[in-house]
């Protein structure tokens, strides 16, 4: 889901990116959207002021490229562009210019044909495997991935999956990503809906606890009636709870089983002893820390099972239990998770991308009403004060457009 745009009206191309793309791929973005093609190079600009008329190119200095998308330049294109930041979407083949769009409250959208799990901790907004795929996305009202799109408050726009892979004892095994998931540490945390929903939903003792229970199984639903086009499955599991916990996939494994007719493997994977938090670990640490935890308590002679998990982070665990599944003899592995931690990343600006309280300044948490779901801010400290999901949205698009709208000083960058 683009992360604070309601109607896109406009495109920053790093044009550099595609350099073997003819130019006329272009042709149907330039005709819908607002346009400006970013390039540090004097052909590529003369060519694309020849193909798309003058004005249409924001040339910079070789020595900006490897800074760019900076504030500087942000501010340059919006201007070009005579649109708002929240209106516009950066559009690129490099993932490292994507990662410093990220920085930013545009949106972001990575054109690749490859997508591997490191580069889904830092995944943009959406993502197209070329133009034209893209420009039908668009055209359908794709915004972004399906977790995200589905639990976005008032609007109930499309949404795609995206494929990926993990990497465990040097052979690939198939992951389908539904979303991503921003912790408390990360500037959109309290800006992302889903990310929410997915943490308050496994509170347990909580008044949330399993309240999107039936959204999250429609979304594993669709990853598994999408992946019976073409594959067998078998069985579906889950990554096992701590030992002596209850399986919160356990209502889930069930009702997809009853729809799809795959056997249901709930508690084929067990916790066989406790283990120390993972939070605070380094992947390597991780990897020591949730070795041999697991066991599979039956013989799966070739079978094709799809192991689903709510937050990936480092891995770990995944890896984990894909060993634990092949040594019991399972063929085919495919992971479904609703998300992917991403990597902390930092808000350009000084001044926090957060819907502030009005009456003490301090940060409002987005929270979510256990009886009809819906999404609202509440002050931790000023506790009877509350603002709907839909009013704190507005109050950050306020202040990234108009923060982006202030005088720079930087000239360099």
């Amino acid at each position: 889901m683009f992360r604070c745009i309601n109607a896109l009206k406009g495109m920053i191309i790093d044009i550099d990116s595609f350099s073997s793309d003819p130019l006329e791929g272009w042709s149907p973005f330039v005709q819908k959207y607002k346009c400006v093609f970013l390039t540090a190079q004097d052909e590529i600009a003369v060519k694309v002021n020849s193909h798309f008329g003058a004005g249409s190119v924001l040339q910079i200095k070789t020595y900006q490229k490897p800074f760019a998308p900076s504030i500087s330049i942000q501010r340059q294109c919006i201007q070009m562009l005579d649109l708002l930041p929240t209106e516009v979407v950066y559009v690129s083949r490099d993932i490292e210019f994507i990662n410093k769009a990220m920085e930013f409250l545009s949106g972001t959208i990575w054109i690749t044909r490859s997508i591997s799990y490191e580069d889904a901790s830092r995944i943009a907004d959406m993502v197209s495997r070329d133009l034209p795929t893209l420009n039908d996305e668009l055209n359908n009202g794709i915004k972004g991935y399906i977790g995200e799109t589905a639990l976005y408050p008032g609007e109930f726009p499309r949404g795609s999956m995206l494929p990926t892979a993990i990497l465990v004892d040097q052979k690939t095994y198939p992951l389908i990503l539904l979303g991503r998931y921003f912790g408390y540490e990360h500037y959109m945390s309290q800006l992302h809906p889903y990310s929410s929903a997915i943490y308050l939903n496994k509170q347990k003792g909580r008044k949330y606890y399993g309240i999107f229970d039936e959204m999250f199984y429609k979304l594993y639903l669709g990853a598994l009636q999408n992946l019976l086009r073409t594959t067998r499955i078998d069985g579906i599991c889950s990554v096992p709870p701590r030992a002596g916990n209850a399986n919160r996939f356990s209502g889930i494994l069930r009702k997809l089983s009853e729809t799809t007719r795959i056997k249901n493997h709930d508690g084929l994977l067990i916790c066989n002893h406790s283990y120390p938090s993972q939070k605070s670990l380094s992947q390597r640490e991780r990897e020591d820390n949730i070795k041999g935890v697991f066991q599979a308590t039956e013989a799966l002679n070739g079978e094709t099972i799809v192991l689903l998990d709510d937050i990936a982070s480092t891995g770990s665990t995944l890896r984990e239990c894909v060993r634990v599944l092949k040594n019991k003899g399972a063929g085919k592995i495919i992971i479904v998770v609703l998300a992917v931690n991403q990597i902390h990343e930092s808000y350009w600006s000084s001044i926090p991308a957060q819907v502030s309280c009005p009456r003490c300044g301090e940060r409002m948490h987005l929270l979510v009403n256990s009886k009809n779901r819906h999404f609202f801010y509440s002050c931790y400290n000023c506790r009877s004060q509350t603002m709907n999901f839909e009013e704190g949205r507005k109050l950050v698009e306020a202040l990234v457009n108009s923060e982006t709208d202030q005088t720079d000083d930087d000239f360099s960058f």
